[in-house]
């Protein structure tokens, strides 16, 4: 078989995915990526950096802004553009 051949029939499978099962895959994939990060997040909480409350508190709320601005996109809600995060 031919890549040109391998190719469309790769294209055609994409195509023909339900919407349904495309979101179910696609969302368990970034779930399960955005709680490993979040895991690694905690990792710097040990003894061998320093930071401030205030930078704690800056980090969990630039989360919780974009954790609420992505469930209000999946709920049809209007919202405000995307957020920045920086310390």
């Amino acid at each position: 078989m031919s890549k040109a051949t391998e190719n469309t029939e790769t294209a055609v499978e994409k195509v023909i995915e339900p919407k349904d099962v495309k979101f179910r895959r696609l969302a368990v994939g970034r779930t399960r990526n955005a709680i490993k990060q979040l895991q690694g997040l905690g990792k710097l909480g040990t003894s061998a950096y320093v930071y401030t409350p205030e930078q704690v508190k800056a980090i969990f709320d630039a989360i919780a802004k974009e954790a609420e601005t992505a469930y209000n996109k999946l709920m049809k809600v209007k919202s405000a553009v995307g957020n920045q995060f920086d310390l």
